[in-house]
């Protein structure tokens, strides 16, 4: 066990009720009202028009990729990414384009992502790393519209960031989020969503989603008496009643999980801004960050390294996200001469401290004396 871990998940005592509200009713512990409720809260919001529950961000994003029918096409997306993002694309049939990440948010490069459409182009996916919306989002939905093609956000980290006053997702075809244990909210360990302004991709998810079911009008699938139809093949990737009563709680008090978390942040970068060698997340101006990871970046792999040891040492929890995608075996192999500077200095130089609501100012203080430990025993080797 880690003195201080990576994350805490955060809850409260109304989040444990609605969920026993949902187990005493002993009925609908799926497919129950909570999922519509759920569905209706978020498009509240996020101001996007339609949201599906799902049982993680993955099944989102892979329902969302088949709703658009990517097979045998090409979507654009990043290397430096949690690897869900591309093998979601490759489970739906579709090539998983690496291109190269800007510096600031670490979102797709305009331009690197330009010289990587082609005639089998269908899609570029964004991703908001660590809590912030890609800086180039809006140039990357004008790319889009100039080729067309559409515009997938993978906001699996950014659920509470906003642009420019549009919420995380607003300005794309389909965005995914995730609801897992350490994200800004969670749907009780796992969960997803997927929020559209088009309608029929909506509805088309909604049946994969559920084996392709339509249900009877006005009756959800355990209140029927007679079978269902079935337009296509589909999955069962809905979230559970008592997964979306939860996240439907954690929504509701999702202003103070905010308010912790860059309470924590401000406290980092109070505490680390007199550091050089750290370049410290700091969101463009118009942006509104919800740090769900706090990730600094330092200047080679050899500092990085030493740093995530020491605090390791010290029994502090740091991760290495996110290792270009481009070097794991699978993708790897598919493109073994691919280069992504950027994506590659990244993959070496950046460094997640730990980060949750419940996280004392102590504990980051006590984190950041490390750090600063950790530089001036550095200073002196030289």
């Amino acid at each position: 066990m880690f003195k201080i871990p990576s994350f805490k998940s955060f809850y409260s005592q109304s989040d444990v009720q609605a969920v026993l509200a949902v187990i005493d009713r002993s009925m609908f512990w799926a497919d129950g009202p909570d999922i519509e409720e759920f569905e209706h809260n978020i498009t509240a919001f996020t101001g996007v028009n339609h949201a599906l529950a799902f049982n993680s961000g993955t099944s989102a994003l892979l329902s969302g990729l088949l709703a658009i029918d990517v097979k045998d096409r090409e979507v654009i997306c990043p290397s430096f990414t949690f690897i869900a993002s591309a093998n979601a694309i490759e489970l739906a049939g579709g090539t998983a384009v690496f291109a190269d990440c800007e510096p600031d948010t670490y979102g797709l490069d305009v331009a690197s992502v330009a010289a990587k459409i082609t005639p089998r182009t269908k899609a570029v996916m964004t991703i908001d790393y660590g809590g912030c919306v890609s800086r180039d989002v809006l140039a990357l939905r004008r790319l889009c519209d100039e080729h067309g093609l559409l515009l997938i956000e993978d906001a699996a980290q950014s659920f509470g960031a906003r642009a420019d006053g549009a919420h995380a997702g607003f300005h794309s075809d389909f965005a995914i989020f995730s609801f897992c244990q350490n994200k800004v909210i969670t749907a009780l360990g796992e969960g997803g969503a997927l929020i559209t302004n088009n309608a029929a991709l909506h509805n088309k998810a909604k049946y994969l989603r559920s084996h392709g079911r339509v249900d009877e009008p006005g009756k959800k699938h355990f209140e029927t008496s007679v079978d269902n139809e079935y337009l296509f093949p589909g999955y069962n990737f809905r979230m559970p009643s008592v997964n979306a009563a939860f996240a439907s709680s954690q929504l509701r008090n999702i202003d103070e999980h905010l308010s912790r978390r860059r309470k924590v942040a401000e406290r980092y970068q109070a505490n680390l801004a007199g550091l050089p060698m750290l370049r410290l997340p700091v969101p463009p101006a118009g942006h509104s960050h919800c740090y769900q990871m706090y990730t600094v970046a330092l200047p080679d792999n050899t500092l990085r390294d030493g740093l995530r040891e020491h605090l390791l040492a010290a029994g502090v929890q740091v991760r290495c996200y996110f290792e270009p995608l481009h070097h794991k075996p699978y993708f790897r192999n598919k493109n073994p001469e691919l280069r992504l500077p950027m994506a590659e200095r990244l993959g070496g130089t950046v460094l997640t401290l730990p980060m949750f609501p419940a996280l004392r100012m102590e504990e980051v203080d006590s984190v950041c004396q490390l750090i600063q430990q950790f530089f001036n025993n550095a200073t002196q080797a030289v």
